[in-house]
């Protein structure tokens, strides 16, 4: 980071699940003010995005957001909207369509954010089959 004329940079490890994950996210913004936070969030299994998403919505510091989703949430936890994707006999073709609404239904999670300005792309260089990333900013 020294390279990139970054003094500081802070790394925190949370439980991302945790009912006070928010808080002190919240509490952990306060403090490095007035500085900016970006959010990765790498091949976030289920529910982890939505949370990626969350944080990014609530925390004012939060700037940017890029997620690289990796699995669908089970089905008590998935959004209503995909849950006839479940079950399906279909084999690989089922699995991707499952994924591709996934993805759709995160991304729409971050349009939803005021002032955002969201991307969906392939990384081609990634080599997991899952290689979308999805990319939020916001002023």
């Amino acid at each position: 980071f020294a390279e990139a004329g970054v003094a500081r940079v802070a790394y925190e490890q949370l439980d991302v699940m945790g009912p006070c994950f928010l808080g002190e996210m919240a509490r952990i913004a306060e403090t490095a003010h007035p500085r900016h936070l970006a959010i990765v969030g790498m091949h976030l299994c289920g529910r982890l995005s939505e949370q990626a998403i969350d944080a990014f919505q609530a925390l004012h510091q939060a700037r940017l957001c890029v997620l690289a989703p990796c699995c669908v949430p089970p089905l008590d936890e998935a959004p209503q909207s995909m849950r006839q994707l479940y079950g399906s006999k279909a084999g690989e073709a089922g699995t991707q369509a499952q994924f591709a609404a996934w993805e759709a239904h995160l991304e729409e999670r971050f349009r939803s954010c005021p002032g955002a300005e969201v991307n969906r792309a392939e990384a081609p260089d990634v080599l997991s089959p899952r290689r979308t990333l999805i990319t939020a900013s916001k002023a």
